[in-house]
């Protein structure tokens, strides 16, 4: 996913400053280094409990209908932009005794906006709550 590619890229770019030799470069190597390795913690972390929340809504709620489905999102959606943005998908998760961190919870955002738009739409929110995915989640 994005999270991770952001580490591997980080990695990367590490590499290229451990190659240039000067103690600054060395510095700023492990720094990314070191960043690379929390976008990977918070991620593993998001990603379990995006999971963990998927399971609760699902027992909670456990909507099939796309007719019910199409009204909880309309319920989640307290702007009535017809999407969710960060606040509203916090939102959900605070409803159901989830507690995120600011970085999960972007991490867990970005998972959710398959189309980059910035917002989840319907159609994505509605393929989260199905688990079009299995259920397994990587942030």
């Amino acid at each position: 996913s994005r999270v991770w590619g952001r580490a591997a890229f980080y990695l990367l770019v590490a590499a290229m400053q451990f190659t240039q030799g000067s103690v600054l470069s060395y510095i700023c190597g492990f720094g990314l280094v070191f960043i690379a390795l929390v976008s990977i913690i918070v991620s593993r972390a998001a990603a379990g409990k995006l999971t963990t929340l998927h399971r609760i809504l699902i027992s909670t709620a456990g909507i099939k209908d796309e007719v019910l489905l199409r009204a909880k999102f309309d319920e989640l959606d307290r702007n009535k932009s017809g999407s969710l943005d960060a606040s509203e998908l916090a939102a959900l998760a605070t409803s159901l005794g989830a507690e995120f961190s600011r970085d999960e919870m972007a991490a867990i955002f970005e998972t959710l906006d398959t189309d980059s738009s910035g917002k989840i739409d319907f159609e994505e929110f509605a393929a989260w709550w199905r688990g079009d995915r299995g259920g397994a989640y990587t942030c």
